[in-house]
């Protein structure tokens, strides 16, 4: 398996030995798991970005993921325009180092491994698993314990087989962002198209 089709460890110059380990996911994108972070200046080894403030998840009790296909979309954009961005750079997605933040950045990662790379979910799971001892499964809604234990692996076969069914398509006539938002609001109805042309 190529370097840039596994996860290494690495350290940021100019860092400690007790710095963050910046994880390889592929080409020049690390996962690093810090609050904060350097600004980018040319002499960087790497370019920070995080996308705390713009991809959310608006939990209703004790959930907190798996993000939907209108944030799956937003992260898809930011991480595009941050290789366009920095094409001289490797580049550090910073995720906030608790449980549930990198469950869900790891999620969408790995999303857009499949959406816009084409890689299946068996070949994503290998990769992030030196981190799977700090990944949370998702839960219901309901507060207290829970009797089943959604996995990252089940959410990525979910978008896998849409993906493959049609179901999920970010072309520019497959996606409409403004359009999900504007219903995914409680204040619109909170309407989800889950099959195509029959059932919402």
């Amino acid at each position: 398996m190529g370097e840039e089709n596994s996860i290494k460890l690495a350290r940021c110059n100019g860092l400690s030995s007790e710095g963050p380990v910046y994880f390889c996911i592929f080409g020049r994108l690390h996962l690093v798991g810090m609050a904060t972070f350097p600004e980018t200046d040319e002499t960087s080894q790497y370019a920070h970005f995080s996308i705390a403030g713009d991809c959310v998840y608006e939990g209703f009790c004790d959930d907190f993921g798996p993000m939907n296909l209108g944030t799956i979309f937003r992260f898809c954009a930011i991480l595009e325009d941050q290789h366009r961005l920095w094409r001289n750079k490797s580049i550090a997605l910073c995720s906030e180092p608790d449980g549930k933040s990198l469950t869900n950045t790891v999620f969408l990662l790995g999303v857009y491994m499949m959406i816009r790379l084409g890689q299946p979910p068996s070949s994503i799971i290998g990769k992030f698993e030196p981190l799977r001892e700090q990944l949370l499964s998702f839960r219901d809604v309901s507060p207290g314990e829970q009797n089943f234990h959604l996995q990252l692996e089940d959410c990525w076969q979910g978008i896998w087989r849409a993906r493959k069914l049609g179901w999920v398509d970010f072309t520019p006539t497959g996606f409409s962002y403004d359009e999900y938002v504007h219903y995914d609001d409680p204040l619109n109805a909170d309407l989800h198209e889950v099959v195509p042309g029959k059932f919402v």
